[in-house]
């Protein structure tokens, strides 16, 4: 059965880079295995809009165009994916969209420093996340009731009772070759949920 996934773009992406970034990683890792899966990419409201590269490239892998965030309704999605990025900060439209998949008991796939963002959102879930020790949001999020794993990049966290998957990709500065294995299992656990 085809899984119908959301994945949320953050317009953080440089022309130079944007084929290495974790969203591009994500979509490529499913366009190479042939899942079946059809992809939508939502572009966030705080958002730059996409490069003509990046849309172009979006395209390519997802057989469609960018949609608005507004136009995201977790209905109509089995999951959602927030690749992490550091311009990527929690709004009402966002913390809106996590909270419905959430309640939905749909799967929510993060990386990097999209899983500060979910474990912010659904701290009162203690929802377990990856994250490294020297985070400086780390002891805060522990506070706050999340529950923080350390972790390293060629692995991931579930959280199988909130259905939330993580891991912590680029944020340990590792080779693209250990952050590709991270996020495969990460991406292979949220699609066997979804």
């Amino acid at each position: 059965m085809k899984k119908n996934i959301a994945i949320l773009f953050d317009g953080s992406l440089s022309t130079e880079n944007y084929e290495s970034s974790e969203f591009f990683l994500i979509l490529d890792e499913c366009k190479s295995h042939a899942l079946p899966i059809s992809f939508q990419a939502f572009a966030h409201s705080n958002s730059s809009s996409p490069s003509p590269q990046v849309i172009k490239k979006v395209k390519e892998l997802t057989g469609q165009d960018f949609k608005s965030f507004s136009e995201l309704r977790s209905t109509d999605f089995d999951g959602l994916i927030i690749p992490g990025s550091e311009e990527l900060s929690v709004d009402s439209a966002l913390e809106k969209a996590i909270l419905n998949f959430h309640s939905e008991s749909r799967p929510i796939f993060s990386s990097s420093q999209a899983s500060v963002l979910i474990a912010q959102v659904l701290c009162d879930c203690q929802v377990n996340i990856a994250l490294n020790e020297d985070h400086p949001l780390y002891d805060q999020l522990l506070s706050d009731g999340a529950e923080v794993i350390p972790c390293p990049s060629d692995d991931f966290v579930t959280d199988r009772l909130n259905k939330v998957i993580s891991t912590t990709a680029f944020l340990n500065s590792d080779p693209i070759s250990v952050v590709k294995k991270g996020l495969s299992g990460a991406l292979s656990e949220f699609l066997e949920m979804a």
